[in-house]
């Protein structure tokens, strides 16, 4: 009889037991990518006795002013030089952010490197789309080791960078964009977990300079400068946070684990928010802070 009655309990524990979702996206954050998750340029200016310090900002820290509730930032990668080693750069990032288990993914710019840049999977240079579309299926292989939500940009157009901080043969073709964008979304498609940001209808809309908007944030025309660096390729510190709201509020709008109220929507209120965190944690490195009295000189480090 009491082996009888042990079958029951043994079928049990032979169930697998489901894996459970977390009660919010955003629980576990890890952040991959290039000079974008890097915050190459971004920056805000902290008041110090002798001067105006620009203390350099990154997307973590964008990320940190947005949220509301509570999160944690498992992984904040970003690598200014992937453009040199994006096979080696994107496999050490995603390693590293798939073993910190996180509940989402910001992989914003990560795949960026693996559709421009000069040289293909082999190391030759680029002789067309197809050669540009096989070394992003390396960085779409990378992604694919997480199950969790992943928030990526597609290709945008960045050839008003050429000769500015790229170089021409850097720059896919019309065509090679087409086919990288193409197959992204066919990717995409593929997966419940991944959704896809138009990186490239905002920059096309930020350029025009005639005005843009999403949902019910809207920002007036002749304001390009203020959201794109003089590199025509780096986002500014406001354009950062913008960039932001774009991939929250995508997130927002496909999952039932994130709510409005998880998150700051006013990018003047996040903006406040960094400012103050910069400054707070200028304080805590024993920066000598002026008093909002003091005069001050402006410094460019």
């Amino acid at each position: 009889m009491r082996s009888l009655l042990l079958i029951p309990l043994l079928l049990c524990l032979a169930e697998p037991v489901p894996d459970v979702a977390p009660d919010h996206d955003c629980r576990r954050i890890a952040l991959i990518g290039a000079s974008v998750t890097w915050g190459a340029g971004n920056f805000v200016e902290v008041p110090l006795k002798s001067h105006i310090h620009r203390e350099p900002v990154d997307l973590a820290d964008v990320l940190a002013s947005t949220m509301i509730r509570d999160h944690e930032i498992t992984v904040s990668g970003g690598d200014l030089g992937f453009f040199r080693t994006p096979l080696s750069s994107g496999a050490s990032q995603a390693a590293d952010a798939a073993a910190s288990e996180p509940t989402l993914v910001l992989a914003l710019d990560f795949l960026f490197w693996y559709g421009y840049g000069s040289h293909g999977v082999d190391g030759t240079r680029h002789d067309g789309p197809e050669s540009r579309v096989e070394l992003l299926e390396r960085g779409l292989k990378e992604l694919e080791r997480f199950q969790c939500p992943i928030l990526v940009f597609d290709y945008p157009d960045m050839s008003p960078a050429a000769g500015i901080i790229l170089g021409h043969s850097q720059i896919p073709t019309p065509e090679g964009l087409n086919a990288l964008n193409r197959r992204l979304h066919d990717w995409a498609k593929e997966r419940g977990n991944v959704i896809v940001l138009p990186l490239s209808s905002t920059v096309e809309a930020i350029r025009a300079d005639t005005g843009f908007a999403f949902d019910e944030l809207s920002w007036p025309a002749n304001t390009s400068d203020q959201f794109i660096l003089p590199d025509q390729l780096h986002p500014t510190t406001e354009g950062t946070i913008v960039l932001m709201q774009m991939a929250i509020r995508a997130l927002d709008a496909k999952s039932d684990r994130t709510d409005p109220a998880d998150y700051h929507r006013d990018p003047q209120e996040v903006r406040r928010r960094l400012e103050d965190r910069m400054v707070r944690e200028a304080r805590e490195a024993g920066m000598a802070l002026r008093e909002q009295t003091e005069p001050v000189t402006p410094d460019a480090n």
